[in-house]
């Protein structure tokens, strides 16, 4: 059997097992699935375990599940890398919050100090000026 045809016989066969699938999926209660899925593997598993498994078949098994084990270590990684940086973008966003806090508190004093003091010097050059007109 050249390997055309046996790639696609498992084509054929993982089709059939995703087509029964959906099928189980959307056309029956979430109760029935078990039963469903009994006999989805009563049809495929054992009739897929008379075929012989060969030593690449086993290989290749071997190295799917190292790459999958990779790729879980990558996700986990990434993950614990996207908590930290949002962690991080979480303090800066709290940081300059309470940053621009300060600064609007700030802002208004010194507006208040400044109206303050334009009071005083209207005050002051009104009484200036009456000291100059009983002069």
């Amino acid at each position: 059997m050249n390997i055309r045809h046996q790639i696609q016989e498992k084509e054929k066969f993982i089709k059939l097992i995703v087509e029964d699938l959906h099928k189980l999926y959307t056309e029956s209660d979430s109760s029935d699935w078990k039963s469903g899925l009994r006999q989805m593997y009563q049809t495929y598993v054992t009739q897929d375990s008379k075929r012989r498994i060969t030593k690449e078949d086993k290989e290749r098994m071997q190295e799917l599940a190292r790459q999958r084990q990779y790729m879980e270590h990558s996700l986990g990684i990434l993950k614990q890398k996207a908590i930290r940086g949002e962690e991080r973008m979480k303090a800066d966003v709290q940081r300059k919050v309470t940053e621009n806090a300060t600064l609007i508190s700030e802002l208004n004093a010194i507006r208040r100090e400044n109206w303050e003091m334009r009071n005083k010097i209207i005050i002051l050059e009104v009484q200036r000026g009456m000291c100059s007109l009983t002069v």
